[in-house]
């Protein structure tokens, strides 16, 4: 196994025989993570946590409709709902009222989009273009954009992993109603989620949005953020290297959740071995509800290697969760579109956002925790592992594996 690069600890433990002193432990923590993803922390932000969306949507709409200047949207999945149509009304509202709307869709994932939204919105004056569709690369066409990113005049942003759809819409009270956690995003942050937009723009339009009036980098919180881009292709890419980072850094509390948990060899032995050290590792996914048996079937395979190794692992039951997060120790926290499967890890364009804040992270956590009391543990003892039906189904899927 190879690391990123040598963790802190390993470095403080070293410091007497090279002459140097310790850093802050968590200052060397996070110029570990500088260093390993070539991206700094920005100091200034708030971020606020919208779980399901009966509080994502409203926060949303209201940000679009007080746009002044811009409106810049990416996102991988727009389907149908009462929120599709909502999210078109308002984004068409403010072209009409002179604001400058653009609008990027992923060609693969917003493919049900009801043709006469797209329709609406490019005669109200919203720009709208498409992430490699397939008539333009046919080579290219696996290699998605994964990202939602939502900017409002620069001031306000939101990331994470909701979609435009009606499986997001509700407060996860029933199968029908998916749990997920977005972000909404202020300070000087806000301009690097532009980053994120405007590098998957670029490729569709030839073109960079001109510099508005708007863009600020007040600070406006406390709360200090890394963003990182991840980009799809034939080589290590930041969605491997901030898990894998995050992974190395654990000293007591390693929490992830994830709709799609398929991981890497090296990540998932990674993982057993800080369980095997001490470290409390929990993953929550999901349990009977999912919109990929076949990617759930997969992931059940490597159980019983995370159990023996100490992994906590719990399928969340009172419907699909979608939710995106990485906590690690009391340090870190990260959100955004990254998954834990290998889709992530090399076809997909991803955006992460870590926060340095432990009373940001101890809120994620106490989340968690209320959603870990919603999911069922598997006992190692218990846990018999796939059957025969599931062990087949696995052996037709081998050369489908990449897409997991």
């Amino acid at each position: 196994m190879v690391n990123v690069i040598e963790s802190p600890a390993r470095h403080s433990a070293r410091h007497a025989v090279d002459g140097t002193k310790p850093a802050n432990d968590l200052a060397a923590r996070r110029s570990y993570l500088e260093i390993a993803l070539g991206q700094p922390f920005v100091e200034g932000n708030s971020v606020e946590p919208l779980n399901n969306g009966e509080r994502i949507f409203p926060a949303m709409l209201n940000a679009i409709r007080n746009s002044r200047f811009f409106i810049e949207f990416l996102t991988y999945i727009y389907w149908t709902g009462d929120i599709a149509e909502e999210m078109a009304n308002a984004l068409c509202e403010r072209a009409q009222a002179g604001v400058s709307v653009k609008v990027l869709l992923d060609s693969m994932g917003s493919a049900d989009i009801d043709d006469r939204l797209v329709d609406k919105m490019e005669k109200a004056g919203v720009d709208v273009c498409w992430f490699r569709p397939i008539r333009r690369s046919f080579f290219r066409y696996d290699w998605r954009t994964h990202r939602k990113v939502l900017i409002c005049d620069g001031k306000v942003g939101f990331t994470g992993g909701v979609g435009i759809a009606k499986e997001w819409e509700g407060d996860a009270r029933n199968e029908s109603e998916w749990r997920e956690t977005h972000f909404k995003i202020t300070g000087p942050s806000v301009r690097y989620l532009r980053g994120a937009f405007q590098d998957n723009w670029i490729e569709v339009s030839k073109e960079l949005p001109i510099p508005q009036a708007a863009v600020t980098d007040e600070t406006n919180g406390n709360i200090p953020l890394q963003v990182i881009q991840s980009h799809s292709g034939f080589r290590t890419c930041n969605a491997y290297k901030v898990l894998h980072a995050l992974i190395n850094l654990a000293e007591s509390k390693l929490d992830i959740i994830s709709p799609y948990f398929v991981p890497e060899e090296d990540l998932r032995e990674l993982i057993c071995e800080k369980a095997r050290s001490g470290v409390r590792v929990r993953v929550l996914i999901p349990g009977k509800y999912t919109d990929k048996r076949f990617e759930r079937l997969e992931s059940a395979r490597y159980f019983d290697e995370l159990m023996s190794a100490g992994v906590e692992i719990h399928l969340y039951q009172k419907t699909m969760i979608h939710t995106k997060l990485v906590l690690c120790d009391d340090h870190f926290a990260m959100f955004g579109s990254i998954n834990f499967n290998r889709r992530s890890l090399g076809k997909d364009e991803e955006i992460g956002v870590i926060a340095a804040s432990e009373k940001f992270v101890r809120s994620l956590r106490q989340t968690m925790d209320e959603d870990v009391q919603e999911a069922k543990r598997l006992d190692p003892i218990e846990w018999e592992g796939p059957d025969w039906k599931e062990n087949v189904t696995h052996l037709l899927l081998s050369p489908f594996r990449e897409q997991l």
